[in-house]
């Protein structure tokens, strides 16, 4: 086994790995680990070693791929954004290094219609999540300029002005491809990500551009998550904190299903 890890080690060709894949790498995990894309997985893991969980479980649940899909880990991204109307250098890992849940808003453009609209919306109930423990990202392709400026207009002139949430300029596009949201490689659409405390895409929203988002739902995506994360019950369609949840367990099930009509 140690003869396996070290050839695979060296296939990788990053010092940074090898203690991780003697530590490991198993004859089940070791197929999944010579993908390139999961040794960039270990590496961007081992960086967050302060939540991660065995390798083991990362692969079974990223399913081999690095790519930003739901149950899968969310790649970092690193970028200028206007965090309390200072620009600052942002990143994915800056939040989760931190243990926080993580809710990236893409939009289409700054200066337009439904997009002020919904920055808004999740600034006005920021305290909300914050007691959920997640963090608002907005996300665009505009520039760093473009959000500054953006963010100096009254809210009554189509202005975001002191919105609470840092605005990450994705002038690159990489972040928005990444994510599966860029449009034609033009612009995002309304992508919505909910990322967890340990890192992995849990919810995956992508709207057109005339259609705004609901903060509810996000909010109730975010309790959703956390609920599942603490009891194992699965939450039903609809579903509301407080109200009754799933055991998934073909026996045990009944207790939910037992109250439903035909």
């Amino acid at each position: 086994m140690f003869a396996l890890c070290r050839a695979t080690s060296r296939a990788v060709q990053k010092s940074s790995i090898i203690s991780l894949a003697n530590k490991y790498v198993t004859p089940r995990t070791l197929p999944a680990l010579a993908s390139s894309s999961t040794r960039v997985q270990l590496q961007q893991y081992e960086q967050r070693s302060s939540f991660a969980t065995t390798t083991a479980t990362r692969i079974k649940r990223n399913g081999g791929t690095n790519a930003g899909t739901a149950s899968a880990l969310a790649p970092n991204w690193e970028a200028r954004a206007l965090v309390n109307g200072e620009i600052e250098e942002l990143s994915l890992d800056s939040y989760l290094q931190a243990k926080r849940y993580v809710v990236m808003i893409f939009y289409p453009f700054d200066f337009t219609f439904v997009c002020p609209t919904e920055l808004i919306a999740f600034s006005e109930r920021i305290d909300e999540f914050e007691k959920l423990g997640a963090d608002v990202v907005g996300i665009s392709c505009d520039s760093i300029h473009s959000h500054y400026h953006w963010n100096q207009i009254p809210r009554k002139q189509g202005g975001v002005k002191n919105i609470k949430f840092p605005l990450v300029a994705d002038f690159t596009k990489k972040i928005a491809s990444t994510y599966g949201v860029l449009h034609a490689d033009s612009h995002p659409l309304r992508g919505l990500i909910v990322i967890d405390d340990e890192g992995f895409i849990r919810a995956m929203q992508i709207y057109d551009e005339e259609i705004g988002r609901s903060v509810d739902e996000a909010l109730r995506v975010i309790r959703a998550i956390q609920f599942n994360k603490k009891y194992g019950d699965v939450c039903p369609a609809n579903w509301k904190e407080g109200e009754a949840t799933i055991k998934p367990d073909h026996k045990k099930k009944k207790s939910f299903f037992e109250n439903l009509e035909d």
